[in-house]
């Protein structure tokens, strides 16, 4: 069999509906919702650190001032 050629046509300004979940909307809904998500920022690894720092001086304290023997 001879093989046949594809060409894959999208179309950018096409509009048509969708369902997402229970509720049915459009592409350009979609795409205007996706559009303004804003980005958090992960900042765990800062609590972290400080929480690493008091935990270090919490021990030395015990170890050189409660406990100097």
């Amino acid at each position: 069999m001879p093989s046949a050629h594809a060409e894959r046509v999208i179309h950018e300004a096409a509009e048509h509906n969708m369902l997402v979940g229970d509720k049915e909307t459009t592409t350009t809904q979609m795409t205007e919702y996706y559009a303004d998500t804003s980005v958090v920022k992960d900042r765990w690894w800062i609590w972290t650190i400080i929480l690493g720092f008091g935990g270090i001086a919490a021990i030395l304290f015990y170890y050189f001032v409660l406990n100097p023997a």
